[in-house]
């Protein structure tokens, strides 16, 4: 939501807590393919953005759509699986 609502540059804590969770969590194991595409996904586009000549003054405004989309797909995809595997 984050990422969508154009506050790119803070979701890197959510990020954070999302991937030391995951892995730090023997009973996330299914998780972390889907964790480590969110991180991964969301590295590329801020260092895209860090490294680029001529930056945007926010994370948001110079984050392709396609990426922001990636993004947040990988999240959702994450989050469903998340609870289906709590359910069983």
């Amino acid at each position: 939501m984050l990422i969508v609502g154009q506050f790119a540059m803070v979701a890197i804590a959510p990020v954070v807590v999302l991937t030391v969770a995951v892995f730090r969590d023997a009973r996330l194991r299914a998780q972390r393919w889907w964790a480590a595409a969110v991180t991964g996904l969301y590295a590329s586009g801020l260092a895209a953005w860090a490294i680029g000549p001529d930056r945007a003054p926010s994370l948001s405004k110079d984050l392709n759509p396609v990426l922001a989309t990636l993004i947040s797909v990988a999240a959702v995809a994450l989050a469903v699986r998340y609870h289906c595997l709590q359910r069983r």
